[in-house]
């Protein structure tokens, strides 16, 4: 067996060992620049905080000394915003918040969403929705139009609605289904409602995650007016739509319409007969006796033992029964 000339093991061993070094090298360069970051932001914040809080206050306009100069400061700027958004409300906080970000932070977000760090662009897109920064609306649909990952994709979703909700249906009715099902709830938590009501009527073109979602948004805003709108979703061929339409219906609180229970009572599917089972607790006794007795026998064991407290008024009612006969 014949092995490698020791001239090729030295030098393999040195470049190792000068690779070693430079990611060392890097390392060391690269921590060295964060502190330095970290310690411009610090200073930035002693000299800036009552500044800002005159500024956000209304009390004096923004001074030059509050123009961030460095990705230091502007990391400053972004903790001050970010604090007085978790814990101060009010509009006009909001608007000057807007107004400065998109006169002094555009250009360093445009900058990151060009970036091919997915985490600098993650962070302008979080900055850009939550300071309002809508001069990059169409540099943000411009990064859409590429292939970019599932969290970029929402982020970018929310921000077409903030920025521009007129239209945002048409633009982005083939988008929904590359989020997942959560994200897809709260977007539509966030709509305003004429988009929500667009959103809905454009039921049939929608991705599934995002035809479920609605439907369940449906059952957690309870609002009887989307009643006819649900009772239309039982009569669907998708199994899953139709137990989300019950479910949502029976969110609702109110007493179920008797074609809609008699469909579920009697239905094929388990679900379905489980939530009517407890629709019927809503009925008068008389009228739940009815379609508990259908259910009370189900091959189901959770929908037999949703009629559980019903149990007792099955027993009189069956004694009633032999009584007469």
């Amino acid at each position: 067996m014949t092995g490698l000339p020791i001239g090729w093991v030295l030098g393999g061993v040195v470049f190792l060992l000068l690779l070693l070094a430079v990611l060392t090298a890097y390392l060391f360069i690269a921590r060295a620049a964060e502190e330095k970051r970290g310690r411009r932001a610090a200073a930035y914040l002693e000299r800036n905080t009552a500044a800002w809080f005159r500024h956000l206050r209304g009390l004096e306009p923004a001074g030059e000394e509050l123009i961030p100069k460095d990705r230091g400061e502007a990391a400053a700027v972004e903790e001050v915003f970010r604090s007085y958004l978790n814990n101060v409300t009010g509009e006009a906080i909001r608007e000057r918040i807007r107004v400065f970000s998109n006169r002094h932070l555009s250009s360093y977000y445009r900058k990151k969403l060009s970036s091919r760090n997915w985490s600098d662009r993650m962070n302008a897109l979080y900055r850009i929705h939550d300071f309002g920064v809508d001069s990059l609306a169409e540099d943000c649909r411009a990064l859409g139009n590429r292939e970019v990952s599932r969290d970029e994709q929402f982020q970018l979703l929310l921000i077409d609605l903030a920025f521009r909700p007129d239209g945002f249906v048409e633009r982005n009715i083939h988008r929904n289904g590359q989020i997942s099902e959560v994200e897809n709830k709260e977007l539509l938590f966030r709509m305003p409602e004429d988009v929500f009501h667009e959103t809905a009527r454009r039921l049939d073109e929608l991705a599934n995650d995002t035809k479920y979602a609605l439907i369940d948004v449906l059952g957690m805003k309870q609002d009887i007016y989307w009643l006819p709108f649900l009772e239309k979703q039982l009569d669907s061929n998708d199994q899953e739509l139709r137990i989300r339409a019950l479910r949502a219906i029976d969110a609702l609180g109110i007493r179920t319409p008797d074609p809609i229970l008699d469909q579920a009572v009697f239905s094929p599917v388990w679900q379905e007969r489980f939530i009517a089972s407890r629709m019927i607790r809503r009925l008068p006794e008389k009228k739940a006796l009815q379609y508990a007795e259908v259910l009370a026998g189900d091959e189901s064991w959770l929908v037999r033992e949703e009629l559980r407290g019903l149990g007792p008024a099955l027993e009189r009612r069956r004694l009633e029964k032999e009584a007469v006969r």
